[in-house]
């Protein structure tokens, strides 16, 4: 995984986006459904994104959304309208772990479920090659699209787990 400072517009330095296969294109973007997911809230995981988010100003809670890339994800963490990236390879990632408790699914509705055990969320982990563990909360509005977003990738389809909790 590696760490990057955004363009104001959200975008990742020319240089790093071309290492990882660059963009898609207006059409590729249409064809696949879209490259963005859902919005999630960053935890922690890495050390120069945590100090990031410690030092930037403001107690708002630091969002983070992916972007999928031809040979990798970009991952846009916002807080308080200050980016940073982070730019990870598909080769790199070894497990993208998405959790929920088990209670949330019983009955079916994964929204009845939530209001009433009071739980808000789920949590997502990717794992790379190199020991990082990027950490994040996933809302119950995120959780199914984000489901669906790792799914359609199909080189990632293979190192994306769902795991339900006791």
């Amino acid at each position: 995984m590696q760490v990057c400072d955004l363009e104001p517009q959200g975008s990742a330095p020319w240089e790093l986006l071309r290492k990882y296969g660059g963009k898609f294109g207006l059409f590729e973007k249409i064809k696949m459904g879209g490259v963005g997911s859902p919005k999630i809230k960053y935890i922690s995981g890495l050390p120069e994104v945590d100090e990031f988010v410690e030092e930037t100003a403001g107690n708002d809670i630091p969002h983070l959304n992916f972007e999928f890339l031809k040979n990798g994800l970009l991952a846009r963490i916002n807080k308080t309208q200050y980016l940073k990236g982070v730019m990870i390879a598909y080769d790199e990632i070894t497990l993208i772990n998405l959790s929920i408790s088990e209670k949330l699914l019983s009955q079916g509705n994964i929204f009845e479920e939530l209001e009433k055990t009071n739980i808000r969320s789920a949590e997502l982990i990717i794992e790379s090659l190199h020991g990082e563990t990027l950490t994040c909360e996933v809302s119950t509005q995120a959780y199914m699209n984000l489901k669906k977003y790792f799914q359609k990738n199909r080189i990632l389809q293979n190192k994306f787990h769902l795991e339900i909790l006791k």
